[in-house]
């Protein structure tokens, strides 16, 4: 009797192993299958936004004023400003945006560190804190400056705030006339050297009308 115990609960502990690992299986496979569609939902959004009217609309407007603390400092950017660059772009985002989107850091950096023509590139986080928005930007290694938008205040006044539109690329002049809107190109090499062939097609505009 004590040995047809014994093996009843060797069977009982193996058809439980074996339902954990059929759950954890499951739970996986889960997973894997919603962080599939979120990154597929998410590309299809931000995809949507080369057609979205109320971007392209901003495009010859003038891109509001403001007044915002860096991410890292208590020193603090008013834009326009009396002796401003040729050019600004203003990279906004926020910590929620798409996790595949920020694959385009790298970019920004790069911009921040190569452009051969007066420009400077500046980012402009929305968050509920300082602390939150200056953590996001250490973690992610974003290296250009970045401006602290405190609830989103910018981007609420251009209506992109919780939007899915994020992050964005605006380019403008000094005094803050908007020349064009680019959506993230993510880890996209061929789309960024676009980018960085329409930079350089507006810097020679500027030259040759100086």
């Amino acid at each position: 009797m004590g040995e047809i115990l014994k093996r009843y609960d060797i069977i009982l502990y193996a058809a439980f192993f074996l339902l954990v690992l059929y759950l954890a299986y499951e739970i996986l496979t889960l997973r894997t299958q919603v962080y599939d569609a979120n990154i597929a939902l998410s590309q299809r959004r931000h995809t949507t936004v080369y057609d979205n009217n109320s971007i392209h609309s901003l495009t010859g407007s003038y891109f509001p004023g403001f007044t915002f603390p860096f991410v890292d400092s208590i020193d603090t950017l008013t834009f326009p400003e009396a002796n401003g660059k040729s050019f600004y772009i203003f990279v906004l985002f926020t910590p929620f945006d798409c996790p595949v989107c920020f694959k385009e850091i790298p970019l920004w950096n790069y911009l921040g560190n190569h452009l051969e023509f007066p420009v400077e590139v500046i980012g402009i986080i929305a968050s509920e804190t300082k602390e939150m928005a200056s953590h996001f930007v250490t973690n992610n290694e974003i290296l250009i400056p970045v401006l602290f938008d405190e609830k989103g205040e910018l981007l609420d006044n251009l209506n992109i705030l919780y939007s899915g539109l994020t992050p964005l690329k605006i380019l403008t002049t000094s005094n803050g006339y908007i020349l064009n809107i680019s959506t993230t190109t993510y880890d996209d090499a061929l789309e960024q050297t676009r980018y960085k062939d329409l930079l350089s097609q507006i810097a020679l505009y500027d030259i040759l009308n100086e």
